[in-house]
């Protein structure tokens, strides 16, 4: 595990060992200060191990509580990154929602419009006798004239067989 140039495991493991090496010095001077008494020495020597491994056991938790608190600070910014994308994206799909609707919208109008010129409008050319529909190729690059199928049929015009256009 390691943050920014701190290795916890490493440092915390070297700590220990300077910790236990000191303990372990303070031991042996204590012990040639003191000769007879053995209760005192085994007491001291417990006491300075014990006081080793609990400053050890603090330093290494607080430096896990040092690293948890980056680990939470650098996911709480990702989760605030991922949050104003998922916003970004909902908007974004909204707009599209909303765009998409427009277009339905006047799709649907033109497919009225084109609906009414199919079945009401009839292309005559100027020299024909026939109406036809806009989409007949009798009537490709030639001058026209747009009615609707009564007066197209009033005028004397008859329906072409080839593109069968309305007649009612």
């Amino acid at each position: 595990m390691s943050i920014e140039g701190f290795d916890l495991v490493t440092d915390t493991t070297r700590l220990s060992i300077f910790m236990v090496a000191a303990a372990v010095a303070a031991v042996i001077l204590f012990i040639i200060s003191i000769k007879n008494d053995e209760k005192i020495k085994l007491r001291f020597v417990f006491s300075v191990i014990s006081f080793s491994l609990s400053i050890t056991l603090i330093i290494f938790c607080y430096s896990l509580g040092k690293q948890t608190e980056t680990a939470i600070a650098k996911t709480e910014s990702e989760l605030n990154d991922a949050r104003l994308k998922y916003d970004n994206l909902l908007n974004r799909k909204n707009e599209i929602e909303q765009d998409r609707d427009g277009i339905k919208e006047e799709l649907e109008e033109q497919n009225t419009e084109l609906f009414f010129w199919r079945e009401n409008a009839v292309i005559v050319t100027t020299t024909g006798e026939k109406y036809h529909r806009f989409d007949c190729k009798y009537v490709r690059d030639r001058p026209i004239y747009i009615y609707n199928v009564e007066n197209a049929i009033y005028k004397g015009y008859t329906a072409c067989m080839i593109c069968d256009p309305p007649t009612r």
